[in-house]
């Protein structure tokens, strides 16, 4: 699953994060989504996008009735229009720039002519700029969709960018964004919206792409002055409305496994156990309930939650878990003193020699008929966990794959991959968020799992 998008190469979220992850062959990609103040679900991961996009600089210079919040450091996304989020640029972390960065200027569009104003923005080029609604059936706009995210290519900056396949697996991007006054960079760089992100996994050629919604802060949307009044007149909620916009294009119409679901694989993931006690009663698709210290809206604990009779309450209204991958492994030292005995298993790059082992909690979560999803693997040296030298050896503990094949014996090397594909289904996770999918198909390759797509 690509988190938040081929996130290595292209900020978060930006629809070039999203066209890069569909060129590096990854079988999901992640949108956690957020509203905008007209009810447009688009790709975020906090409602405040201060810290992501350039808005504190493009209100200041567009003269937008925006007044920043938290001292001046927090705009959200339920303060403007899907046409003002249009002409905003996603950046990297650390990146944003303040409302005086760069040199003044025009407010007008950049090179690749884009809207300048509110009023503009409804004719842009895109078919998406201005409107929640692409035209039914229009398959060039979702061509459109793709091609507009042309990766890593701007015109008037520096830098040298990658372009096309050189740039597939690569950061090489990262390293040339326009800063400062980020209206120099290209549209590959567009937050993306959750419609764009759909047009781009149905326009995709090959292998169905699949599309896994993160509900962000649901209860928040749903409360919020401004939104509240406007869901209520649809007759709607914040989940609603997505599950409404899902079902548009065919996706989250079926159980997982079933014909709809293999044609526009879905799951549905929140941290809120109401969010998804409510889509249960409303779909078949597959629910993802996210853990972390608590269950926001319950309290649960941790603990509890991922106890046998928490997993248990959880099966009852979801189908799988998503867990941050540090809460799944354990240091290797720590099965050889007798956690093995509890259902942990060992790995780490090849054998049982590997600083890692998968914790029990897995071996819980998969007893209690739960697909698992951990996240987030990044191969970055600094993103690596303690005395881990390569995210292989985060990643194999969980696959159950152990060494690599080596066997030169043809019929051994089938047994080998039958074994470890029944170890894998009956405790192994389900999948991986990465921030750089293709390099992880590489992994799969590696561990004979390429061929557990979607079963």
């Amino acid at each position: 699953m690509a988190y938040r998008g081929a996130s290595a190469a292209f900020p978060e979220h930006s629809v070039g994060a999203y066209r890069a992850a569909i060129e590096q062959g990854a079988q999901f990609v992640e949108c956690d989504v957020v509203l905008t103040r007209d009810l447009v679900p688009i790709c975020r991961h906090e409602s405040n996008i201060a810290d992501t996009t350039n808005v504190l600089l493009a209100a200041h210079r567009r003269g937008w009735d925006v007044v920043p919040s938290g001292n001046g450091t927090e705009v959200f996304a339920a303060d403007l229009t899907l046409a003002q989020i249009k002409q905003l640029r996603a950046v990297y972390p650390g990146q944003a720039p303040s409302a005086t960065a760069g040199t003044a200027g025009t407010d007008g569009g950049d090179a690749k002519g884009h809207c300048d104003s509110d009023a503009a923005a409804g004719s842009c080029a895109a078919p998406w700029s201005g409107s929640s609604e692409l035209a039914t059936g229009n398959a060039a706009a979702g061509e459109a969709a793709v091609d507009r995210a042309e990766t890593c290519s701007w015109d008037g900056t520096t830098g040298g960018a990658a372009t096309g396949d050189a740039a597939a697996n690569t950061a090489a991007c990262s390293d040339s964004v326009p800063t400062g006054a980020d209206e120099a960079a290209p549209p590959a760089f567009e937050v993306a919206s959750l419609e764009e992100l759909i047009w781009m996994a149905v326009a995709s050629r090959g292998t169905a792409v699949g599309v896994a919604l993160h509900i962000q802060a649901a209860a928040w949307h749903n409360a919020h002055p401004v939104l509240q009044p406007l869901l209520a007149a649809a007759g709607t909620t914040f989940e609603g409305t997505l599950l409404q916009l899902l079902t548009k294009y065919g996706f989250a119409t079926g159980p997982y496994g079933s014909a709809a679901w293999r044609k526009r694989p879905t799951y549905i993931m929140a941290f809120e156990a109401t969010s998804l006690q409510y889509l249960a009663q409303r779909t078949s698709a597959p629910l993802t309930q996210v853990l972390g210290p608590t269950i926001p809206d319950t309290g649960e604990s941790w603990d509890s939650a991922t106890s046998a009779e928490g997993l248990s309450r959880i099966a009852t209204y979801a189908q799988s878990v998503a867990v941050a991958r540090q809460a799944l492994l354990l240091p290797a030292a720590a099965e050889a003193a007798g956690a093995i005995g509890s259902g942990a298993t060992s790995g780490g790059g090849g054998g049982s020699g590997g600083v890692l082992a998968a914790s029990p909690v897995l071996a819980r979560m998969r007893q209690a008929g739960l697909q698992v999803f951990a996240s987030v693997f990044k191969p970055a040296a600094e993103h690596l966990l303690a005395n881990v030298t390569s995210w292989e050896q985060e990643i194999a503990p969980l696959l159950l794959a152990g060494a690599p094949l080596e066997s030169e014996d043809a019929a051994e090397a089938a047994a080998l991959q039958k074994q470890r594909r029944v170890q894998r289904r009956a405790l192994g996770i389900d999948g991986l968020f990465a921030d750089s999918p293709g390099l992880l198909r590489e992994v799969y390759k590696k561990y004979a799992c390429g061929e557990q797509a979607y079963s």
